[in-house]
């Protein structure tokens, strides 16, 4: 019996309106922390948790690990979050003036822009998450526990809704501006919320 449960990471600093430039090593504030923790207690046993590379991933794993002592922990560098803005560019902004720069990136929905040179576009972060989907098919058994980010986890739930059929999506120039055109549409890009357990054992 298989079981795959998506969950974002509990509440970070960044969520809370911190600037660190370096995003992956956002920490959780210490709400979050007492949230991770309340939450490896209403949890299914995992047999697998599965992590990003960013520390508020990992913190948000630690409560559960530490109850379930045999589980398997494994970490996917390919979970982690889409970072699209060169955080450089937001120093000395404000919250609503980052909220601006942010937003201004997704009304162009140009996926093949990159607002820095060492920054993922869209399309490389399609692609990405396509990578994502095709190692969790491969999970055969047990209850696993994906803990990633707002952006992967709704990427992956808009792919899994719209195509039944990975393997025959013809990528070129107009799916990537479609499937971006789809990812927009809600106003709100990042509305999956923090320790929000979604279920996708029957869509994978």
């Amino acid at each position: 019996m298989r079981k795959i449960i998506l969950l974002r990471h509990a509440e970070s600093i960044a969520n809370i309106g911190e600037l660190i430039l370096d995003k992956s090593i956002i920490k959780l504030t210490d709400e979050g922390k007492q949230s991770a923790e309340s939450f490896s207690f209403s949890a299914p046993s995992p047999d697998r948790i599965i992590v990003s590379k960013y520390t508020r991933t990992i913190e948000t794993a630690e409560p559960l690990y530490k109850r379930f002592k045999n589980v398997d922990v494994s970490l996917w560098y390919d979970l982690n979050e889409f970072d699209y803005i060169d955080p450089t560019n937001l120093l000395n902004l404000n919250l609503e003036e980052r909220n601006n720069v942010e937003n201004e990136y997704w009304l162009n929905s140009n996926p093949f822009i990159k607002n820095h040179n060492n920054r993922e576009n869209f399309k490389e972060f399609v692609d990405r998450v396509f990578g994502v989907i095709k190692k969790i098919k491969k999970i055969e058994i047990g209850t696993n526990i994906i803990i990633t980010h707002g952006l992967v986890i709704k990427l992956i739930l808009l792919i899994l809704n719209r195509y039944t059929n990975l393997n025959a999506i013809k990528k070129d120039d107009s799916f990537y501006i479609e499937i971006m055109k789809e990812f927009v549409k809600d106003n709100n890009i990042d509305n999956i919320q923090n320790l929000q357990e979604i279920d996708i054992t029957n869509l994978i």
